[in-house]
C-alpha cells in the first residue's frame, strides 16, 4: 500500500501506554500580507514516527532522528511532548490507513498536517493547533475560488481529485463513532 514500516514495534497490551510527541518544522515564512507560515508535521509514538505523504502513511523507527523532518532546511524542528496514549504507532497507522491511502496526498487539501490533526485526535482526543494548518486552508480556498495557487505555482500545483472531498472532521467523526479512537 505504499506505507513504510521500519523496525519491529512492540505489541500493545491492555496496560501499556505510549509516549506521544508532536513534531513540527516551519517550512517557509508567511507572505508579508499573511500572518501564517507553512509547516510540516508528524507524530512520534514511542520512537516510531508516523507521517503522511504521497506514498500514504509511513511509520519509521527513528529514536534519534525525526526521519520526515531530517531533510528540511527551513527549520527549526520543534518536538513537543503531548501526552500518553493506549494506541501504538502501528495501531494508529492501521486505524487511519483507510482514510490516508497512497496517491491521495494533496499539498493544500490532504497533507501531513491533515494526518497529524487526525492522528492527535485518535491518540489523545486533541487537535493540531490551527496555526499549523491555517496557510493551507487559506490556499485551498483561494485556489477553489480563483485557481490562485495553480497560477502562482505556474502550473506546478494541481489539485489531486482524490483529495477534493477530504475533510478531517469527517474522519474524526467516523473513527469516534466506531469507537476506534482510544483516549486516555
Amino acid at each position: 500500500m505504499g506505507a513504510a514500516l521500519s523496525g519491529v514495534e512492540p505489541q500493545a497490551s491492555d496496560h501499556r501506554m505510549y509516549r506521544v510527541q508532536l513534531v513540527v518544522t516551519r517550512l517557509v515564512a508567511g507572505f508579508s500580507w499573511l500572518p501564517q507560515s507553512a509547516y510540516h508535521s508528524s507524530v512520534v509514538v514511542d520512537d516510531y514516527e508516523c507521517y503522511f505523504g504521497p506514498d500514504g502513511i509511513s511509520t519509521v523507527y527513528s529514536p534519534k532522528t525525526i526521519f520526515s523532518h531530517a531533510h528540511l532546511e527551513a527549520g527549526p524542528t520543534e518536538v513537543v511532548e503531548v501526552g500518553f496514549s493506549k494506541l501504538s504507532g502501528t495501531q494508529l497507522r492501521e486505524l487511519l490507513q483507510p482514510f490516508f491511502q497512497a496517491g491521495t496526498y494533496d499539498m493544500l487539501r490532504k497533507n501531513c498536517n491533515s494526518f497529524t490533526d487526525c492522528a492527535l485526535f485518535c491518540l489523545l482526543g486533541m487537535r493540531l493547533h490551527e496555526k499549523y494548518r491555517s496557510l493551507e486552508a487559506v490556499g485551498a480556498t483561494a485556489d477553489d475560488l480563483f485557481g490562485l495557487v495553480q497560477v502562482i505555482s505556474m502550473g506546478e500545483y494541481a489539485p489531486n481529485p482524490k483529495a477534493l472531498s477530504f475533510n478531517s472532521a469527517q474522519v474524526m467523526k467516523a473513527v469516534a463513532s466506531d469507537n476506534q479512537a482510544v483516549f486516555v
